[in-house]
């Protein structure tokens, strides 16, 4: 059983941590615990780490849950693996140990349910719900599943949005408007720092503020926030071909002229940018030997580019070289 307790605490809210302080790792798994303390153990390590609550579950191997965290100077980023089980925050747990903070929750895998005093939602995968750590609920997933929470102080969020008030509970479904690519961005920069805490967190708290307020409408949305979305999305769909500007700008929510605007104030475009990336991609799989038995046209094609002379012809005039003599080194 491993467990890694935040340093701080319960009693040091997210806010008061110094904003030049490095990111904080931990992690705590009940896979190993004897049955009878799961519960406990993952109520303790709750209360610890994120909030205050009770635990139940009717599974027969009782509750197998693993969690990793790292808190940042102002925000803290949870990766949660359980089977299925209940967690409830009563008015008792808010009165004990408030905690004051907005809870933004991505459903990764799985399915689950929220039942609050005034109502129940459901959510699927690719779901997301933000609510408040101090308002009662009760919160069920019905199957193995896997989610991802933002932690944000009052403080922040409200200077962010200019509601400092309880937050009302709402979901935000998958599929709608240009949610998924901006949620996708958002869990791939917790993935990454929970994986390895960033050695500048401050800039990867904005990145995620940022994220946040496209994805809630609190904001317009910043052209940082525009520009992290737009190069994920080019990232993550290099190999199909017809990736094009107007595609990019529908997918993130903006116009293409707001798109290029966004682009050329980092001195550069969006035509540019997805050449590069294809190339770079290229270019490593070229120095990995994993793909050393990859024709250098299948190479081209898996990166989305329809000529393999196109390609050669581009490879050279950046890296000043062919491909097949970047392969040989």
């Amino acid at each position: 059983m491993s467990v890694t307790y935040s340093p701080w605490g319960r009693s040091a809210p997210l806010s008061d941590i110094n904003a030049g302080a490095v990111a904080i790792a931990s992690q705590f798994s009940t896979v190993h615990a004897p049955v009878r303390d799961r519960l406990k153990l993952w109520e303790e390590y709750n209360s610890k780490s994120m909030v205050e609550l009770r635990c139940r579950s009717l599974a027969d191997a009782s509750l197998l849950a693993a969690m990793k965290n790292v808190t940042l100077p102002r925000l803290r980023f949870t990766e949660i693996r359980a089977n299925n089980h209940i967690v409830e925050r009563s008015n008792e747990n808010i009165r004990s140990a408030p905690a004051d903070r907005v809870l933004f929750c991505l459903l990764l895998e799985g399915s689950g349910f929220q039942y609050r005093p005034d109502g129940i939602v459901t959510l699927s995968a690719g779901d997301a719900i933000i609510y408040d750590s101090d308002s009662p609920f009760l919160y069920g997933v019905t199957s193995n599943m896997r989610q991802a929470i933002l932690e944000i102080p009052r403080s922040v969020y409200g200077d962010r949005t200019g509601n400092f008030d309880p937050v009302q509970t709402r979901v935000l479904r998958r599929g709608q408007g240009s949610f998924d690519p901006h949620a996708n961005t958002m869990i791939r920069i917790m993935k990454e720092s929970l994986a390895t805490p960033p050695a500048e967190p401050w800039s990867v708290e904005e990145s995620v503020l940022d994220l946040l307020e496209l994805l809630t409408g609190a904001t317009a949305g910043t052209a940082g926030a525009y520009l992290l979305t737009s190069r994920e999305f080019i990232r993550t769909r290099l190999h199909e071909a017809d990736l094009s500007v107007p595609r990019i700008a529908r997918a993130v929510g903006v116009s293409e002229r707001h798109l290029a605007r966004i682009f050329a104030a980092e001195g550069s475009n969006v035509s540019k940018e997805i050449l590069q990336a294809r190339l770079g991609r290229a270019s490593d799989m070229l120095a990995d030997k994993r793909f050393r038995d990859t024709s250098i046209g299948a190479i081209a094609a898996s990166v989305g580019f329809a000529s393999a002379a196109h390609f050669s012809r581009a490879f050279r005039q950046t890296y000043g070289r062919t491909p097949r003599e970047a392969r040989e080194g």
